[in-house]
């Protein structure tokens, strides 16, 4: 009898370790399965802004300098990168001519967001070009590439360095800068685009 009473102790025991076990094992499972997915970075989608200023640029784009520059939206003054139109910006004397627009990164009002952008030049060999992207609660840049215009007369794409969204609104500027002489650049098909 005594012999009868350890044995269903003993498979009770068994019976109830299983169980733990069991639960062990699905708490583990869950708790791995949580680690793994917050542990990367979930971007699935891309937003993007694309601009070749060929629908009533004036409406978006304005131009800016800090003397004698000008700009204007030109489709006739050489070849577009595509479509029919650009923005010229020059400059005569030392100083900076710009046209810029404003951008609303839709999708970092909600998500977490990688943004960059990308624009088209063209024009004076050697032309100093900001391509800057402003805060434009501060106006500080968020981020600014300083290019100088290769020799060749021909179209080239320059990119921002990429940057994560404080502001969901920023300035988008393009500056020829000058100290002393002529600065002229073309520019054409901005794309802005966010993944998140």
């Amino acid at each position: 009898m005594l012999g009868k009473a350890l044995s269903c102790s003993f498979i009770d025991m068994l019976k109830s370790l299983r169980r733990h076990a069991r639960n062990v094992v699905t708490v583990a499972g869950l708790v791995i399965g949580l680690v793994l997915g917050l542990s990367s970075p979930a971007f699935a989608s891309l937003w993007a802004l694309q601009d070749g200023f060929e629908s009533n640029p004036a409406a978006t784009w304005w131009f800016q300098s800090s003397g004698n520059g000008f700009g204007n939206f030109d489709g006739t003054n050489g070849t577009p990168h595509t479509g029919s139109r650009y923005a010229d910006v020059y400059r005569f004397d030392a100083g900076w001519a710009s046209v810029g627009r404003n951008v609303h990164l839709t999708p970092a009002a909600n998500h977490p967001s990688n943004c960059s952008a990308q624009i088209w030049l063209q024009q004076a060999p050697g032309t100093r070009v900001n391509f800057e992207i402003i805060n434009p609660s501060t106006w500080t840049y968020i981020s600014l590439n300083q290019i100088t215009l290769p020799n060749d007369w021909q179209w080239h794409a320059y990119t921002s360095g990429s940057w994560k969204p404080g502001p969901v609104d920023v300035v988008v500027r393009v500056s020829a800068v000058s100290t002393g002489g002529f600065a002229g650049v073309k520019v054409d098909d901005l794309t802005v685009q966010c993944s998140y």
